[in-house]
């Protein structure tokens, strides 16, 4: 029988193999490797370039004066008075909560306004400081106007009151100037909150209340007449993301109650923001209709209102933002009306009495009746870095470009 052969391999033959296998596995190794690097980058690449659409998106859609706020974003933020440019960070973005992976993200807005700039005319023009009316985020009651030539229609209340009760009680009638003496209109804007966080509803209504002074003249149903109008309530309003509608604009656009002069009685508007909400409110006074009189309306076109605001104070100034084109001093063109008369009430100190000029500075009403030039199209620079990366120095791992639209 023939004797087997166990011997093992020779230390030659195994250095040989070693040699071998290392030859073919190294570059097996390698491979690996960088495969596993370039699909690292590349998810990195993918998530910044994500991140980098989101922060676009956000940008384009929310107004500066909310990315401003801290209140409502994270950003860290600084603006260049000369050149208009803003810029935004937030540093150490995660992606979801298990990514131990960082990003930090850089936005730039430039105006481009400069003389040679691509849009040093738009941002240069003078137009009407005023934010578009939207049916999705804003409040709008427009009060109906009545003139002779405009005998269908309009404004039921104070025609209406006054046309039903020129014959008085019993032959005993009023006119136009008594009129414009013995009857008070208020008006009321009021903006609540009720409920917690996102569950929370905003509701902003119009009231109009007219009040006779004196008895003996209105008819009854008249003494004391009230209309009221919700114009705006998110109870069934949401965004794509399932929140409610957050309401950014309250207008009433307003006809005032003309009189004869000297002026004997005034409107009051009253503005209860009583939750020191960050909404704008705009009063805008509408144009008479082409008519030079009417028996509500009559020559000389004489009013004047007062505008009651009721608000709470951050840093010296109104939550609420404030717009109007009524006249807030000085000397009136016809048909202007004379000077505002202004009050304010802070929320959190109701028993301070402030004067008129005090009221303007806390409340920081502004005219609608001057325009101004101001940055209205920014173009938009989005990076996204690795949490450290400097920029300018390291290579962003996403940058996107846009323009971002006021």
């Amino acid at each position: 029988m023939k004797k087997q052969d166990n011997r093992g391999f020779s230390l030659i033959e195994l250095l040989v193999a070693v040699v071998i296998m290392a030859v073919v596995i190294v570059p097996l190794l390698r491979g690996f490797l960088s495969s596993y690097r370039v699909n690292n980058k590349s998810r990195n690449v993918l998530r910044a370039t994500t991140l980098a659409q989101n922060e676009m998106e956000i940008f384009e859609k929310e107004k500066l004066e909310d990315l401003t706020d801290s209140a409502k974003f994270s950003y860290t933020w600084s603006a260049d008075d000369t050149t208009g440019i803003y810029t935004f960070e937030r540093l150490g973005v995660s992606m979801d909560a298990a990514s131990s992976v960082g990003y930090d993200v850089y936005v730039k807005l430039n105006p481009k306004r400069q003389v040679g700039e691509v849009y040093e005319t738009q941002n240069s023009s003078l137009l009407l400081n005023m934010n578009t009316v939207s049916a999705l985020d804003s409040g709008t009651y427009i009060q109906p106007m009545k003139t002779k030539t405009n005998a269908v229609g309009q404004d039921e209340a104070v025609y209406g009151i006054f046309n039903m009760n020129k014959t008085g009680i019993g032959g005993a009638g009023w006119n136009v100037e008594r009129f414009a003496k013995e009857l008070k209109r208020d008006i009321y804007l009021e903006v609540t909150k009720s409920g917690e966080d996102e569950d929370a509803v905003t509701r902003a209504k119009v009231i109009y209340e007219y009040i006779c002074t004196s008895d003996g003249v209105m008819k009854d149903g008249y003494k004391n007449y009230k209309t009221e109008t919700v114009v705006f309530d998110n109870s069934s309003m949401f965004d794509e993301e399932g929140k409610r509608v957050e309401l950014k604009s309250l207008y009433l656009f307003y006809a005032p109650r003309y009189g004869l002069a000297p002026i004997t009685n005034t409107d009051t508007i009253h503005i209860h923001n009583l939750q020191g909400l960050p909404v704008n409110f705009y009063i805008v006074r509408q144009e008479l209709l082409g008519d030079t009189g009417s028996d509500v309306e009559p020559a000389p076109f004489t009013y004047q209102a007062k505008l009651e605001i009721k608000d709470a104070l951050a840093g010296g100034k109104a939550k609420g933002l404030y717009w109007t084109n009524l006249n807030l001093g000085g000397i009136a063109a016809e048909g202007e009306g004379a000077p505002l008369k202004l009050s304010f009430t802070d929320l959190d100190d109701p028993v301070r009495v402030y004067s008129e000029s005090e009221s303007l500075t806390v409340s920081g009403i502004k005219s609608l009746g001057v325009s101004e030039a101001k940055d209205r199209i920014y173009v938009m620079e989005v990076e996204v870095y690795a949490q450290g990366d400097s920029p300018g120095t390291d290579r962003p791992l996403a940058k996107l470009e846009g323009t971002k639209l006021e």
